[in-house]
């Protein structure tokens, strides 16, 4: 992240970057939208309470700064230690893999074949 301005009076703009979701069976992904910032301005972290911390300030020119704080909560079927975050065109990817239990790779009930009559 950049340095952060001495300034006293220092203009800052906080702003809501657009996001949305890409969900498939494996992951869900976030993206946002982040025109203007450098993979050097973005902080994402994982805290021990299971949220995702995603932050970022860049500065505007001034003493005027651009930022945002946002703050998820990771889901139950995610491996918050396998949350993976890149950034290339302007476009922030967080990965969320999910979590494979025992009973994903089974057959649902419907699908199951009645036992072959001896």
């Amino acid at each position: 992240m950049e340095a952060k301005p001495l300034a006293a009076n220092s203009v800052y703009e906080d702003f809501d970057p657009p996001s949305e979701w890409a969900r498939e069976q494996e992951d869900d992904t976030l993206i946002l939208e982040l025109p203007g910032f450098k993979k050097e301005q973005l902080r994402v972290q994982v805290a021990l309470n299971r949220s995702l911390k995603i932050s970022s300030e860049r500065s505007l020119g001034n003493n005027k700064w651009r930022r945002f704080q946002k703050e998820l909560p990771v889901p139950s079927n995610v491996d918050p230690n396998s949350i993976t975050a890149k950034f290339e065109g302007g476009m922030l990817y967080i990965k969320h893999p999910k979590v494979i239990t025992a009973l994903a790779g089974l057959a649902r009930p419907e699908q199951a074949k009645a036992p072959s009559p001896e």
